[in-house]
């Protein structure tokens, strides 16, 4: 009895700190904006120059957001940035007449986790009749470097998905979605007891990693299913474990 209650531990332990060890601790300022604020031209961009400190590489990215809501648009491609220090661009656009009060400049980890936010006030619009908008000084170079590093880390991604092993991992995270929904289904049916509450803790999780990824879709989000296909296989191994667990434990 003790060690079944022994291992039983250790698996809750590793269900319970796994999603949050994914957290880098990163600090992100705003140094300048441009423009900060006006009328700008349908399809042009307001850009941000943020500069971060972190332990781990870094992507960032911007939403306009209007009364508390992300008002839909446009945003950078981020690459991932090396860990350390620097400074960064991102930016944001609409392709059609559009408002905001707020821009919510997030910065994630590699595998987009968020790791740090900032919301900064500010009035803008954009509207067909604006001017041709003329950048600042720090723009050009920023967007240069921005754009040499997609170019590079997008090589380096297609070679190594072009070989065998990037075919099996991408199956496998595929092969994860639906694997934890059986798995988990299947467990909260013909589980019972302690065995069971175990169980549907992924769920505490996964159902707000769910919910948040449809809001997302509703936004018009691109990476909108971007937590799910990392989380699922973490969930997934939480319940192969514990499975394993209780077969042994019998």
């Amino acid at each position: 009895m003790d060690k079944r209650r022994t291992l039983l531990r250790y698996v809750l332990a590793f269900g319970l700190c796994t999603p949050w060890v994914l957290v880098r601790a990163a600090t992100l300022e705003i140094v300048d904006i441009d423009p900060n604020g006006g009328t700008l031209r349908v399809g042009a961009s307001l850009y941000i120059k943020a500069r971060y400190i972190s332990d781990k590489p870094v992507r960032i990215q911007t939403v306009g957001m209007r009364n508390g809501a992300i008002v839909p648009g446009l945003m950078n491609a981020s690459p991932a940035y090396r860990e350390g220090e620097g400074d960064v661009l991102t930016w944001v656009a609409f392709n059609g007449v559009a408002e905001i009060d707020t821009l919510r400049v997030t910065l994630f980890d590699s595998q987009w986790l968020p790791v740090a936010s900032r919301d900064l006030p500010i009035q803008a619009a954009w509207s067909n009749d604006a001017p041709a908008p003329v950048v600042a000084q720090w723009v050009p170079s920023l967007r240069k470097q921005q754009q040499q590093l997609i170019d590079t880390q997008n090589k380096v991604a297609e070679s190594k998905q072009s070989g065998v092993g990037g075919f099996v991992v991408g199956g496998l995270i595929s092969f994860a979605i639906p694997a934890y929904l059986l798995l988990q289904l299947w467990l909260a049916i013909h589980w019972r007891g302690r065995w069971r509450i175990s169980a549907m803790l992924p769920l505490f999780v996964m159902i707000p990693v769910w919910l948040f990824s449809f809001y997302a879709l509703s936004r018009g989000s691109n990476l909108w299913p971007i937590w799910i296909v990392f989380i699922s296989p973490l969930a997934l191994a939480y319940l192969v474990l514990l499975w394993l667990v209780r077969r042994f434990a019998r």
